[in-house]
């Protein structure tokens, strides 16, 4: 069984020199799924990058 991270900021840009790692970290401790909210408007676009590419 996993767990399911409701609300993180990946898009925000002090994840974003290592979000691989990041990524990798929650996996590794059983996330299974992460739900990532914008701060700002401007980030959708990097949050829908983020869900294009993980």
């Amino acid at each position: 069984m996993g767990a399911v991270d409701c609300h993180c900021h990946l898009a925000a840009p002090e994840f974003q020199r290592d979000i691989e790692s990041v990524l990798e970290d929650a996996k590794k401790s059983s996330v299974l799924a992460l739900v990532v909210v914008a701060e700002h408007s401007g980030d959708f676009t990097k949050i829908i990058q983020l869900s294009e590419r993980y």
